[in-house]
């Protein structure tokens, strides 16, 4: 996993500068559209978070971030894209049906890696986080879901104590 995400770091980075070059900026660059070429790469954001989520955090809640991360995250966009018809009011790009559907998944998602104290804790972080980012605050939700849901582990986990109870390492 470091690995993969130190070989995104590094081609984005790359693909951004002049003096500096990567075998496979091309890939980027083929995919890409002229108005994603202007900023950095979503991916770039996502391996970010990730890094700094599997830095700070056990292998189980890990996991659940990186469920959360990228299986609630497309949910969100797909139904949101498919089905939604009421926009939050200061986001006009994302729908309420979408974080719903997003925050539902991230719900089943920590459930089985966390328990449901845990996964109730982090699918309402997820849902804060999916309707603030862009606007009001213009912060990726790629960045902002797996650094701020590691960051209430570690705060909720040793303010109170609350470990988790995963139901994949109850199977074993």
């Amino acid at each position: 996993f470091y690995t993969l995400t130190l070989f995104l770091l590094i081609n984005e980075l790359t693909r951004k500068t002049k003096y500096f070059a990567f075998p496979f900026n091309l890939i980027p660059k083929l995919v890409m559209t002229d108005e994603e070429k202007e900023s950095y790469g979503t991916y770039l954001y996502f391996a970010i978070g990730q890094l700094f989520a599997a830095f700070l955090s056990p292998p189980m809640v890990f996991f659940a971030i990186l469920g959360m991360s990228g299986m609630s995250d497309l949910m969100t966009s797909q139904i949101g894209i498919r089905y939604g018809k009421r926009n939050i009011g200061w986001n006009k790009k994302k729908t309420w049906e979408g974080t719903l559907a997003g925050t539902i998944s991230a719900f089943i998602i920590s459930l089985f890696f966390l328990g449901w104290i845990w996964a109730l804790i982090f699918s309402v972080a997820f849902m804060m986080f999916d309707v603030i980012t862009r606007k009001p605050f213009n912060i990726s939700d790629n960045l902002l879901i797996p650094i701020g849901s590691a960051l209430i582990y570690i705060l909720i986990r040793f303010s109170f104590d609350l470990d988790f109870d995963s139901l994949v390492l109850s199977f074993f």
